[in-house]
């Protein structure tokens, strides 16, 4: 039989900050040849920090777009923090945030993120337990979208919580690409590695507000991604 009920205060929050980052964005797709790091994978390693890697030394290599904008300030990241989603329960996966992967070599990033993963993951229980005894506070949507509007606000906060790229990996999915409407900052987007002709291929996705990405600033990014990537001995 169909049920009606309440909401949960995560379900809530979840829908006050997709209604928050929700806007338009500009989407740039964009494909690669992963090919040439293949024999980084003998030494244990997977996809995963490699592309991050690839995506803090672009990054690096794009100041404006890798400016993060407040209200009044603008912050110029002097290393590049990188934000990953980890699989968790809500909506809004948690993010475990990496700094300076652009300075720290492959094992180190691997190794990291997963410690912080685990931690992220066995944390997630008692902060969704938390939300949705505080939430109920706070009956109103405009009050609390204000203050996820807050929240967001501040460049430094921002870069604390999802870092200066954040990098969402939808080949999780099996899927090719995804065009996510909501941004909290420069976001990479990772679909499935394919076989394509005997080589290992992947597209991507780099979005973010048309204040810091458009067509001339999007251009260094994607020429020291491909970079890196062509030459593996830079990510190492």
């Amino acid at each position: 039989m169909s049920e009606t009920r309440w909401k949960t205060g995560l379900e809530t929050l979840d829908a006050d900050v997709v209604a928050v980052l929700t806007g338009p964005v500009i989407h740039v797709r964009f494909e690669v040849d992963l090919e040439p790091c293949a024999p980084l994978l003998a030494d244990g390693l997977t996809w995963t920090p490699v592309i991050l890697k690839a995506g803090a030394l672009a990054a690096m290599a794009a100041p404006d777009l890798h400016r993060m904008h407040g209200t009044w300030r603008v912050l110029e990241p002097a290393a590049c923090d990188v934000g990953v989603s980890v699989a968790g329960e809500g909506l809004l996966a948690p993010v475990v945030v990496l700094p300076a992967v652009d300075r720290m070599p492959l094992g180190e990033i691997a190794g990291l993120l997963a410690e912080r993963a685990a931690v992220a993951r066995a944390e997630e229980a008692r902060s969704h337990a938390l939300v949705n005894a505080v939430i109920p506070w706070f009956p109103f949507p405009w009050l609390r979208r204000a203050l996820v509007r807050w929240l967001f606000s501040s460049p430094a906060r921002r870069r604390r919580m999802v870092g200066s790229l954040q990098v969402t990996n939808i080949g999780l999915s099996d899927a090719d690409i995804a065009y996510v409407p909501m941004t909290a900052e420069l976001l990479l987007v990772v679909g499935a590695i394919r076989t394509v002709d005997g080589r290992r291929r992947v597209t991507l996705g780099i979005q973010a507000s048309h204040l810091k990405l458009n067509a001339v600033t999007v251009r260094p990014f994607l020429r020291r991604f491909r970079e890196v990537i062509a030459q593996p001995e830079l990510l190492r």
